[in-house]
């Protein structure tokens, strides 16, 4: 008798509380802690490492996979995304990821992914990667474990990388490309119509720029990384380490055991690499650390933080003799940004790690476009509730508070319209898109999920 009281006691809580193991996403922060047991919690197939084919045909969109050879030997995967539930009727936009993070950032949270946003708008979406990232990481003679492999910097990813992807989309749809860029991809971009604006006239139409990295003057995060990341460089330089997080599977597979045990501190340091967030969803989580970091080479590291020194938009920093003997002069030349003459939009955070208005309001003032505007996301709730870094790729209600604006700026492109004076379009989207009134709310939770508070 006491034995089948017992059974069914056993019964009774294993109905009520549902055991599966594979539980990697959860609505609130607290519950990763019971992943296992917690009703909050369910398993996302997207969290473990896949590449953008995988989770693309996985949500129903086919994927077309180009392999394109630098002329230094680098192999470099370019997508093109298509979908049967929509037509493709609109014109190809090149979209292109930022530094220390895969591709598959672009599609790997389910329906609210900026790439099927894309794709479902009509849009003909070619996602391009770069040298060093898992999606890109092949050579014509060396591997990823040569320190020459990772002999690059950001001049010669703007020269190699982007220049050959934008010329085969251009070839293949006869047609001019919308950049569509996040982070490093933005200041690559950039790079590339300040040094080549003849080439750049006729391979972009336009540019979308999400967290644009230009002018990083007095910025506390690279002000600080100054002082030790530089020196720690130079270190890894002499001691012939080139590459750093190549080794991503490890990596990703590491981090992400760690932050479901310890799911507070995986979001401190999430919050420190990217900033301040409350748009951040909790179910992103171990998303974001399956696909971030990525492989990076310290040049491209060193490049940045010689921006952030010099207060200049310019080349690398090679040291005076070898400037000399590479460019002419001693000290690297500077990027001609008045020579970017397709339209832009800035799209920047306030809570953004990397943001200071002033260096954002200088590129914006540099900038050679008649059209072009500068967006502080979201536009439609108090500063208190601006972007982090990483909330252009990661965040809850992208459609309401990014998407929404994105694809305006893009209907101006195709069009061909909004080509008011730049003064003008300064002022007409400052004014929506900054509300210092103390009335102003945030944003509104998803029934099922909490946000961050950092």
């Amino acid at each position: 008798m006491q034995f089948g009281v017992k059974l069914l006691v056993l019964v009774s809580l294993h109905s009520a509380v549902a055991i599966n193991w594979k539980n990697n996403a959860c609505h609130n922060i607290f519950s990763y802690y019971f992943s296992a047991i917690s009703r909050n919690c369910y398993e996302n197939d997207d969290v473990r490492p896949n590449d953008l084919p995988s989770i693309s045909k996985r949500h129903g969109y086919d994927t077309e996979t180009f392999t394109l050879t630098t002329g230094d030997g680098y192999e470099l995967h370019l997508y093109r995304m298509s979908s049967t539930k929509s037509q493709t009727t609109k014109i190809p936009l090149f979209v292109l990821h930022g530094i220390a993070v895969d591709v598959e950032s672009w599609v790997d949270i389910g329906n609210r992914s900026l790439a099927f946003n894309l794709v479902d708008g009509g849009y003909d979406v070619w996602v391009g990667t770069l040298r060093g990232t898992i999606d890109s990481n092949k050579h014509k003679t060396l591997t990823v474990n040569d320190p020459e492999y990772w002999n690059f910097n950001l001049d010669t990813i703007t020269n190699e990388d982007l220049r050959i992807q934008l010329e085969f989309v251009a070839n293949a749809t006869q047609e001019k490309a919308v950049i569509v860029a996040h982070s490093m991809g933005c200041t690559l971009s950039f790079m590339f119509g300040s040094e080549y604006p003849d080439r750049a006239s006729q391979l972009i139409k336009g540019m979308v720029a999400l967290a644009p990295v230009v002018y990083l003057d007095d910025v506390p995060f690279t002000t600080s990384a100054l002082l030790w990341a530089m020196p720690l460089i130079q270190i890894f330089k002499a001691l012939n380490i080139k590459g750093l997080l190549y080794h991503e599977k490890l990596v990703h597979s590491f981090e992400t055991h760690v932050c479901k045990l310890l799911p507070n501190l995986c979001y401190f340091l999430v919050s420190t690499a990217s900033g301040k967030t409350k748009q951040f969803a909790p179910e992103d989580l171990l998303l974001f650390t399956s696909y971030w970091p990525s492989g990076v080479s310290v040049y491209q590291l060193e490049h940045f933080l010689q921006i952030s020194k010099d207060h200049k938009f310019q080349k690398y920093d090679y040291g005076t003799h070898k400037n000399k003997e590479i460019y002419g002069t001693e000290n690297p030349p500077v990027y001609n940004l008045t020579n970017v003459q397709f339209p832009v939009s800035l799209f920047y955070g306030t809570h953004d790690v990397l943001f200071l208005q002033k260096n954002i309001d200088r590129l914006f003032n540099e900038l050679g476009s008649s059209q072009k505007y500068k967006i502080s996301v979201p536009r439609n709730a108090g500063p208190e509730y601006g972007y982090s870094h990483i909330d252009f790729l990661w965040s809850k209600n992208l459609r309401k508070f990014l998407y929404d604006d994105v694809f305006e700026k893009l209907d101006l492109i195709i069009n061909d319209s909004g080509c008011q004076d730049s003064k003008d379009s300064e002022v007409s989207e400052d004014s929506k898109g900054t509300r210092n009134s103390e009335d102003s709310k945030g944003p509104e939770d998803s029934e099922d999920s909490e946000y961050f508070e950092g």
